[in-house]
Protein backbone atom coordinates (compact mmCIF):
# COMPACT_ATOMS: atom_id res chain seq x y z
CA UNK A 1 0.00 0.00 0.00
CA UNK A 2 1.22 3.53 -1.00
CA UNK A 3 1.16 6.29 1.88
CA UNK A 4 -1.37 9.35 2.16
CA UNK A 5 -1.26 11.46 -0.64
CA UNK A 6 -0.17 14.65 0.01
CA UNK A 7 -2.26 17.61 1.61
CA UNK A 8 -2.02 21.13 2.38
CA UNK A 9 -1.41 21.95 6.42
CA UNK A 10 -5.00 21.87 7.67
CA UNK A 11 -6.50 20.06 5.04
CA UNK A 12 -7.13 16.14 4.47
CA UNK A 13 -7.59 14.31 1.24
CA UNK A 14 -10.80 12.89 0.55
CA UNK A 15 -10.30 8.73 0.85
CA UNK A 16 -11.69 6.43 -1.68
CA UNK A 17 -14.83 5.91 0.52
CA UNK A 18 -15.53 10.02 0.22
CA UNK A 19 -14.46 9.91 -3.23
CA UNK A 20 -17.25 6.93 -4.04
CA UNK A 21 -20.33 8.33 -1.76
CA UNK A 22 -19.70 11.95 -3.67
CA UNK A 23 -19.23 10.60 -7.49
CA UNK A 24 -22.80 8.53 -6.06
CA UNK A 25 -24.50 11.75 -4.71
CA UNK A 26 -23.42 14.13 -7.55
CA UNK A 27 -23.54 12.21 -11.18
CA UNK A 28 -27.06 11.01 -12.59
CA UNK A 29 -27.24 7.55 -12.18
CA UNK A 30 -30.41 5.60 -12.81
CA UNK A 31 -31.92 3.98 -9.19
CA UNK A 32 -31.39 0.83 -9.95
CA UNK A 33 -27.67 1.34 -10.97
CA UNK A 34 -27.34 3.41 -7.43
CA UNK A 35 -28.98 0.63 -5.28
CA UNK A 36 -26.15 -1.75 -6.72
CA UNK A 37 -23.42 0.62 -5.38
CA UNK A 38 -24.89 0.11 -1.88
CA UNK A 39 -23.40 -2.67 -0.91
CA UNK A 40 -19.96 -2.09 -2.40
CA UNK A 41 -19.87 1.26 -0.53
CA UNK A 42 -20.71 -0.83 3.25
CA UNK A 43 -18.02 -3.92 2.13
CA UNK A 44 -15.50 -0.96 1.51
CA UNK A 45 -16.33 0.91 4.86
CA UNK A 46 -16.02 -2.63 6.79
CA UNK A 47 -13.20 -4.02 4.86
CA UNK A 48 -11.43 -0.35 5.83
CA UNK A 49 -12.39 -0.82 9.27
CA UNK A 50 -11.31 -4.84 9.27
CA UNK A 51 -7.44 -3.95 8.06
CA UNK A 52 -7.40 -1.58 10.72
CA UNK A 53 -9.66 -3.05 13.70
CA UNK A 54 -8.13 -7.15 13.17
CA UNK A 55 -5.44 -6.86 10.88
CA UNK A 56 -3.65 -4.09 12.77
CA UNK A 57 -3.04 -1.49 10.15
CA UNK A 58 -3.89 1.50 12.39
CA UNK A 59 -3.63 4.03 9.59
CA UNK A 60 -5.16 1.81 7.00
CA UNK A 61 -7.21 4.13 4.49
CA UNK A 62 -7.92 4.05 0.89
CA UNK A 63 -7.00 7.09 -1.73
CA UNK A 64 -7.78 7.26 -5.23
CA UNK A 65 -4.62 8.62 -5.92
CA UNK A 66 -3.15 5.72 -4.61
CA UNK A 67 -4.57 2.71 -4.82
CA UNK A 68 -3.08 -0.25 -5.78
CA UNK A 69 -3.38 -3.77 -7.47
CA UNK A 70 -2.84 -5.02 -4.10
CA UNK A 71 -5.07 -3.38 -2.39
CA UNK A 72 -7.61 -4.40 -5.40
CA UNK A 73 -6.91 -8.17 -4.68
CA UNK A 74 -7.06 -7.63 -0.80
CA UNK A 75 -10.38 -5.93 -1.47
CA UNK A 76 -11.68 -8.95 -3.37
CA UNK A 77 -10.06 -11.74 -1.25
CA UNK A 78 -12.15 -10.08 1.86
CA UNK A 79 -15.21 -9.56 0.35
CA UNK A 80 -14.98 -13.66 -0.84
CA UNK A 81 -14.67 -14.65 2.79
CA UNK A 82 -16.45 -11.94 4.56
CA UNK A 83 -19.33 -14.44 5.66
CA UNK A 84 -16.68 -16.20 7.39
CA UNK A 85 -15.23 -13.49 8.86
CA UNK A 86 -18.31 -12.17 10.50
CA UNK A 87 -18.99 -16.01 12.55
CA UNK A 88 -15.08 -15.95 13.82
CA UNK A 89 -15.51 -12.11 14.84
CA UNK A 90 -19.21 -11.28 16.15
CA UNK A 91 -17.68 -8.51 18.23
CA UNK A 92 -16.04 -6.25 15.10
CA UNK A 93 -19.16 -6.73 13.22
CA UNK A 94 -22.00 -5.88 15.91
CA UNK A 95 -20.60 -2.26 15.12
CA UNK A 96 -22.00 -2.75 11.48
CA UNK A 97 -25.57 -2.33 10.89
CA UNK A 98 -27.04 -5.66 8.51
CA UNK A 99 -30.14 -5.91 7.28
CA UNK A 100 -28.97 -9.90 6.98
CA UNK A 101 -25.92 -11.56 7.56
CA UNK A 102 -23.11 -11.60 4.91
CA UNK A 103 -23.46 -14.49 2.37
CA UNK A 104 -21.07 -16.21 0.18
CA UNK A 105 -21.20 -13.93 -2.84
CA UNK A 106 -21.36 -15.19 -6.28
CA UNK A 107 -18.06 -14.67 -8.89
CA UNK A 108 -20.10 -12.14 -10.23
CA UNK A 109 -21.13 -9.95 -7.40
CA UNK A 110 -17.22 -9.84 -6.46
CA UNK A 111 -16.32 -8.54 -9.70
CA UNK A 112 -19.10 -6.20 -9.75
CA UNK A 113 -17.82 -4.58 -6.72
CA UNK A 114 -14.43 -4.66 -8.08
CA UNK A 115 -15.52 -3.18 -11.14
CA UNK A 116 -17.32 -0.37 -8.78
CA UNK A 117 -14.20 0.66 -7.31
CA UNK A 118 -12.35 0.88 -10.92
CA UNK A 119 -15.47 3.19 -11.95
CA UNK A 120 -14.22 5.83 -9.08
CA UNK A 121 -10.53 5.62 -9.82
Amino acid sequence: MKSEPKAKKGETKPTFIDRMEEFLATHDIAKNSLITYSPTVKKLKRFVAYRREVEGIADFQLYVETITEDDYLCFQNYIIHEYEYYKERPDFYSQFEFGRPPQPLAKSSTTYMIRHLRTIQ
